[in-house]
C-alpha cells in the first residue's frame, strides 16, 4: 500500500511540474496539456440534448460538448457568448457554412466555383463589371439529374441529340426540351442520399425544394440582396438555355438554383433577381446552378 501511495504521489508530482498528461503516451507533446494516443479508440466528449446543453450554467469560453438532437448534430463549442456547431471544411476547394436560423450546413460556394462571391451586384456600375469581378464564384450550370460529366462547364460543347441512359457521359450540353428520352423523370437521379447521379462531394446532396424555401424565408429581403447577405452568399450566376447554341442568359441579373424536387415534367428551383425571389418550375434541360447541402 505504501508503495502504491508513493507511486501515485510521483505521478501527481510529475503532472504538476510538467502541466501535461499523456494517456497511452509517456512523452506527451510539448504543446498539449493532454495528449491521448490510440489506434483503436477515439475521444468521446460529453453527450447531451439541446435542452441539456442550454441548461449549462455560465459555460466557459471554448467549452465543447456533443449534441445528440440539435439541427446540426455532433460537436458544439461555446464561442463569443453563444453555442456554435463545429463543422469541418470539405477537402478541396469547398468549405462549409451554417445558417444559424435553420441549422443547415451547406457548401460555401456553387459547384464548380473557385471562390466565394465577395461583393453584391449593387456595388458595381454594370452587369459587365460584376461579371468580370465575380465570375469565379458563379460555378457550373447543370442540366437537372445529370452527373458531372463535363456538360456542366459553361463553355462545354453542345448536341441536340437526346440520350436514353441517365448515366450518359458524353460531356456535351444537350439542347433539347428534355435531355433524357421519356416523359417521366426518374427522381432517383438526384433525390435523397442515395441519388445515383449526385454531383456533390461525399456527404453532401442536392437540397429539396422545401430546404431552399426554408433558407429563403430567413433572408433579410426577398431579392438578390437577401441572397447575397445570407450565409450562403448566392451570386447572380445566370443560366444556360436549352435551345440553339446553349447560350448563357441573365448572368449578373438572376440566380437559378436547382432543387432535387420534381413535379411532373419540371424540376423545382430557386430563382431570384433584384426585384424578388421565389421557388418555381424549371425545364430539366436548362442549365442551372447547384449548391450542395450536407446529408
Amino acid at each position: 500500500m505504501r508503495q502504491q501511495f508513493f507511486s501515485l504521489f510521483i505521478l501527481l508530482l510529475s503532472i504538476t511540474v510538467s502541466a501535461q498528461v499523456g494517456i497511452n503516451n509517456s512523452s506527451p507533446d510539448a504543446s498539449a496539456a493532454l495528449d491521448v494516443t490510440s489506434t483503436t479508440k477515439g475521444f468521446l466528449p460529453p453527450r447531451m440534448t439541446l435542452a441539456q446543453r442550454d441548461a449549462i450554467a455560465t459555460p466557459a469560453e471554448g467549452l465543447i460538448i456533443s449534441c445528440t438532437d440539435c439541427n446540426v448534430k455532433g460537436l458544439h463549442q461555446y464561442i463569443n457568448g453563444a453555442w456554435q456547431a463545429m463543422t469541418s471544411s470539405y477537402t478541396g476547394n469547398y468549405g462549409t457554412v451554417v445558417n444559424p436560423a435553420t441549422g443547415k450546413v451547406w457548401l460555401d460556394r456553387n459547384l464548380g466555383a473557385s471562390t466565394v462571391t465577395s461583393t453584391p451586384r449593387s456595388d458595381y456600375a454594370s452587369d459587365a463589371d460584376y461579371i468580370t469581378a465575380e465570375e469565379n464564384s458563379f460555378g457550373d450550370l447543370y442540366q437537372w439529374g445529370r452527373n458531372a460529366d463535363g456538360h456542366q462547364i459553361r463553355a462545354s460543347g453542345t448536341t441536340n441529340t437526346q440520350v436514353s441512359d441517365f448515366f450518359t457521359s458524353n460531356g456535351l450540353f444537350i439542347t433539347s426540351s428534355n435531355w433524357l428520352n421519356g416523359a417521366t423523370p426518374p427522381t432517383h437521379m438526384w433525390s435523397g442520399t442515395a441519388a445515383e447521379n449526385n454531383p456533390c462531394p461525399s456527404g453532401f446532396r442536392i437540397p429539396t425544394a422545401a430546404e431552399w424555401e426554408q433558407e429563403r424565408l430567413t433572408w433579410i429581403i426577398n431579392s438578390a440582396e437577401g441572397a447575397f447577405e445570407s450565409p450562403l452568399k448566392l451570386p447572380l450566376a445566370g443560366r444556360r438555355h436549352n435551345s440553339g447554341d446553349g447560350l448563357l442568359f441573365d448572368v449578373g441579373m438572376s440566380g437559378r438554383y436547382w432543387s432535387s424536387t420534381v413535379i411532373s415534367e419540371n424540376a423545382r428551383s430557386l430563382s431570384f433577381g433584384v426585384a424578388g425571389a421565389a421557388m418555381g418550375p424549371g425545364g430539366r434541360a436548362e442549365g442551372r446552378c447547384v449548391r450542395c447541402i450536407k446529408d
